[in-house]
């Protein structure tokens, strides 16, 4: 087994600057809700397309993974909630806007659904519900993914399930 080796940064390099070259991969930095919600997703879409074509083991990218798709669904509720916030179709969240509690934001949002679209299809509310919920429980603070201990050292994710479809995880979020 080759290990791979180690990328050191060279004096003088600079981690963000544009390429002087055509043709290098750039990115344009053009901050919106839209372009982190879709990124988001998109990145975690594209590491589970690399494990399907990677020979090695994907133990190492659930992590990535799973908080790439946590964190589009929260970018996504906060933006539902904001879009509520300017209708004013809600008063104030400030509580939940700076937290990353998931939950909390889609009892926000399941709200606002109701009270816009009373006649919202159950079984897609109740899918939507589920899904949000299944990740709150194993991530409720936006940390578990991340982290492999709290800051007090405990084990995060002790009650997960042991092996997960990553496939699946694609197409459910």
């Amino acid at each position: 087994m080759s290990e791979t080796p180690i990328n050191w940064p060279r004096t003088g390099d600079r981690a963000f600057h544009a390429s002087p070259d055509r043709g290098r991969i750039e990115a344009f930095i053009m901050p919106s809700d839209g372009i982190y919600l879709v990124g988001f997703q998109r990145a975690g879409d594209m590491l589970v397309d690399a494990a399907k074509a990677d020979d090695r083991n994907p133990d190492d990218l659930f992590f990535a993974i799973a908080f790439l798709y946590r964190h589009h669904l929260e970018l996504m509720l906060k933006g539902l909630v904001r879009l509520g916030l300017r209708s004013g179709a809600i008063e104030s969240c400030d509580d939940i806007l700076n937290g990353h509690n998931i939950h909390k934001l889609w009892n926000r949002v399941a709200r606002l659904i109701c009270e816009a679209w009373p006649d919202a299809p159950d079984d897609d509310f109740r899918a939507a519900e589920q899904l949000i919920l299944e990740f709150h429980k194993l991530d409720p603070d936006g940390q578990s993914f991340r982290y492999a201990t709290d800051k007090n050292g405990l084990r995060h994710l002790e009650n997960a399930p042991k092996r997960v479809d990553l496939e699946n995880l694609n197409t459910t979020v």
